[in-house]
């Protein structure tokens, strides 16, 4: 699928005023000046989640606007396929010089065989290359989606590994396997195994897309509701990564990675008041696919006595800076 983003190394600029965006970095700065609201929203979105088609769909001028952010050169070229895998070459020579790899990169989606390739062939590649350059840590940055969770109400480390499923969390599992294997041959990684992680930002899942997918009616309830989602904010997430880094113990050991638990319906009544809307609507019985519905707890007792780890940001903390943001966004809105 092809992916149009604005380049890493710009920014987006909104003036207070709104008449115009500036899209650059330090003083190289490109102006468009008297952009649509509806340019704007487009520009809001431009975050590497949307496909081409996506975009067009929902701005009947995205084409137009692509093609003349090309032609600025902030942006990527958007007939570039960014679910290829990363290439040992191209790893090889990204992680020269480099110290500490965090490897966060991956992709979710339909079909088995390009999320494979980019979750599965991606990290084989990176791993390769990282154990070639003997980098002091590699953090391999994986879910608790990688846990079989059937028939299991407690998940740990030591829980078994899906081997079938939705590719994503099957091919993070997968990839987990590469880096524990990479790890026999000397590799000194580390993996942590997040829950759904809170936090402000555009590309944000549970702050920013599941809360806009309830907006627009495509998010369903299972059963009741009652189905756990274990949460970590990211900036707790952030404090594991550097225990990782720079904890000797840590060295060969997978981690999980959470905080509070709570319910599907806890978290998207909470959106729905943002938004004021009505009850969700429920998934069939019938149509519940085995291991979507768990009511269970992740354990974290092994970071915890191994690391010393202690999230400091709560749920509600997560959820609160989660609704301002959506709250700022419809200010700007409506200002446009």
């Amino acid at each position: 699928m092809r992916h149009p983003r604005i380049k890493p190394c710009y920014r987006i600029y909104q003036l207070d005023d709104q008449d115009r965006v500036l899209i650059g970095q330090g003083l190289e700065k490109f102006e468009i000046a008297d952009p649509t609201p509806e340019m704007v929203e487009f520009l809001r979105v431009l975050d590497g989640s949307a496909t081409t088609s996506e975009l067009a769909r929902r701005f009947p001028d995205a084409d137009a606007w692509l093609e003349s952010l090309g032609e600025m050169g902030v942006i990527d070229d958007a007939t570039a396929d960014h679910d290829a895998p990363l290439d040992p070459d191209t790893a090889r020579r990204a992680l020269e010089g480099v110290h500490d790899v965090i490897h966060c990169a991956a992709t979710a989606g339909p079909e088995i065989d390009p999320v494979r390739r980019v979750n599965v062939d991606g990290t084989r590649a990176l791993a390769d290359a990282a154990l070639a350059q003997r980098v002091h840590r590699f953090v391999q940055i994986s879910t608790i989606s990688v846990y079989d969770r059937e028939g299991r109400s407690a998940i740990d480390e030591d829980s078994p590994l899906k081997t079938s499923g939705d590719p994503y969390g099957l091919t993070k599992a997968e990839a987990d396997r590469v880096v524990l294997d990479a790890m026999k041959r000397g590799l000194d990684a580390v993996i942590l195994r997040p829950g759904a992680i809170l936090g402000a930002g555009a590309t944000s899942t549970w702050a920013t897309r599941v809360p806009q997918m309830v907006q627009e009616g495509k998010v369903k309830l299972r059963k009741n509701g009652t189905d756990t989602i274990p949460f970590i904010h990211v900036e707790d997430l952030v404090d594991a990564v550097m225990l990782a880094i720079h904890s000797s113990r840590a060295v060969g050991r997978v981690y999980d990675v959470a905080d509070e638990h709570h319910t599907w319906r806890e978290y998207t009544d909470e959106i729905r008041r943002w938004f004021d809307l009505p009850e969700l609507d429920r998934v069939p019985d019938a149509e519940i696919q085995p291991g979507t519905f768990w009511i269970g707890t992740v354990s974290t007792q092994r970071i915890r006595r191994e690391l010393d780890f202690a999230p400091t940001r709560s749920y509600r903390d997560g959820m609160a800076e989660a609704e301002h943001a959506w709250r700022e966004r419809r200010a700007t809105t409506r200002r446009d």
